[in-house]
């Protein structure tokens, strides 16, 4: 009798038997003893039949236990690739806003060198060659017949229109 096997309650296995045969339900998962005591996943494909006047329930059964062995291992290491993605996921996220502080800690280094430079600039080269220029302006008018000087002078009121223009790039950029 299949109760014997089944590790169902007779109850349970009468009335999936019942759904067998009133069409209700064709396919049913169970699991049997096997006279070792072992314990195996069956799948049940069952159905009415009828033969010399009887009324009969068939049954095919399948061991699906290799199967079923087979689908747990598959679940498991789809829940560890989904924890090794999340991980990774919030591992990547991480990086990601550690790289998008460093660009902006770059950027503001940047912008803070710019202003030193303009500064600088502004402040102190401008400055010595306004001071070179008068001086040279000075001597060009002491000793007028040099042309070096006015060589010199030239080249530094170049100097000048240059940092300034550098300066004020460099202002404008920030």
């Amino acid at each position: 009798m299949i109760s014997d096997i089944n590790v169902k309650t007779k109850g349970d296995v009468h009335q999936q038997m019942q759904m067998a045969i009133d069409r209700e339900k064709r396919q049913f998962f169970f699991k049997h003893r096997l006279a070792s005591g072992l314990i195996r996943d069956v799948e049940v494909f069952s159905g009415p039949i009828e033969i010399d006047g009887r009324k009969l329930l068939y049954s095919i059964v399948h061991d699906i236990t290799a199967r079923r062995y087979a689908e747990d291992a598959l679940q498991r290491m789809n829940e560890t690739l989904e924890h090794q993605v999340v991980e990774r996921t919030r591992l990547a996220e991480k990086r990601a806003a550690h790289l998008q502080t460093l660009a902006v800690e770059l950027i503001r280094a940047e912008e803070r060198e710019r202003q030193r430079i303009a500064q600088l600039l502004h402040d102190d080269l401008q400055q010595i060659l306004a001071a070179t220029k008068l001086q040279v302006e000075g001597l060009c008018e002491q000793i007028p017949e040099e042309p070096i000087l006015k060589q010199v002078n030239q080249w530094i009121i170049e100097a000048v229109d240059k940092t300034r223009t550098l300066s004020h790039d460099q202002k404008l950029s920030q």
